[in-house]
């Protein structure tokens, strides 16, 4: 099921700024009480982003700040305010193109895609995710509890159906296997989340970023974005050499778990898309997508797999291997944290 009250709800909060009113709290809580905006605001922290960016993106006493603030070309200046704008001058094409996604069976069609990423049954054994739509940023989300969450805006200029089906991905395999014990106050914690990263993001990028690499590939207003993935995704055999020092640096020393786990995370731009999608790709290449698609059920032994790869592959310039201290750290964080 589709569900469009959340960009109700913006347009309702844009109209009153447009009146160059401000919303009253109760109007702000109808819109952060939908179930993507409560995804944004409970779990990516953006309500402070709203309560700035809306009134200053919509408000016609406003126009002189907005328009210092589009030229600083800071980097929330560029992500939200931007982006509220266009909506902004696309309202009508947005409404059209919310009309056409009630008639189109997008959820139907992501699943398929997403299924031929995961064991067999898993999508039939799991409840469809609610797939929700809001203006927020250039981006989608998916998990286990709030579903999907995409920018409407952004579906525009994307292939709506991988972008859901990416997330669908997450979906799923957050439902089907779950990791136990990932809590935040854990010293495991930060080196747990960038390992399932690159697991999520890799196998799921094998939906709907297949293409990223071509330079030629996309849409003329993609290419920034998709730039920047090649280039982090050239960085990958530098940045797992600095990943595999680091975790090696704990089997030596489990104090240092934390602190290493953090700098392992901070390695991974984009959330572990490129460096994650890099791995992925050579489990693919060298061992086979049935392979890919079970090491998809399991951040750890995603990272086995992996090596099996890279040994396979014999190209330790371009395809590293981890180290055995590396995949000692990995085995002792499976025992507490698989699925």
């Amino acid at each position: 099921m589709l569900d469009f009250s959340a960009v109700a709800r913006f347009w309702a909060i844009a109209d009153t700024l447009g009146a160059d009113r401000e919303p009253s709290e109760a109007e702000w809580q109808a819109m952060f009480s939908t179930r993507a905006y409560r995804y944004l605001v409970e779990v990516n922290r953006r309500e402070r982003v709203f309560r700035t960016f809306l009134p200053l993106a919509f408000m016609p006493s406003r126009q002189d700040a907005r328009d210092r603030a589009l030229a600083d070309g800071s980097y929330e200046s560029r992500t939200y305010l931007a982006h509220f704008v266009e909506a902004r001058a696309h309202r009508l094409a947005l409404q059209a193109f919310e009309a056409r996604l009630r008639r189109e069976e997008v959820l139907d069609r992501a699943i398929v895609r997403a299924a031929a990423l995961l064991p067999a049954g898993v999508t039939d054994a799991v409840t469809p995710p609610p797939v929700s739509f809001a203006i927020f940023e250039p981006d989608a989300f998916g998990s286990a509890d709030f579903g999907i969450v995409v920018d409407l805006l952004f579906a525009t200029h994307v292939d709506v159906v991988n972008v859901i089906a990416h997330e669908a991905h997450h979906y799923y395999v957050g439902n089907a296997f779950p990791l136990r014990a990932l809590d935040s106050e854990r010293d495991d914690y930060a080196l747990v989340h960038a390992i399932n990263h690159l697991r999520l993001e890799g196998v799921a990028d094998q939906i709907d970023k297949t293409d990223f690499l071509a330079a030629a590939a996309g849409r003329a207003d993609q290419q920034e974005m998709r730039s920047r993935y090649r280039r982090f995704y050239a960085e990958s055999p530098a940045r797992l050499r600095q990943i595999d020092a680091l975790i090696a640096a704990v089997d030596a020393d489990p104090a240092a778990m934390k602190s290493n786990g953090q700098k392992v995370w901070d390695l991974l731009p984009n959330g572990g898309h490129p460096q994650g999608s890099f791995m992925a790709t050579q489990i693919d290449r060298a061992l086979g997508r049935d392979a890919l698609i079970a090491a998809g059920t399991n951040p750890f032994e995603f990272v086995r797999a992996y090596n099996r790869a890279a040994a396979r592959l014999d190209d330790p310039q371009n395809v590293p291997l981890f180290s055995p201290a590396t995949l000692g750290v990995i085995d002792a964080l499976e025992r507490v944290h698989a699925p």
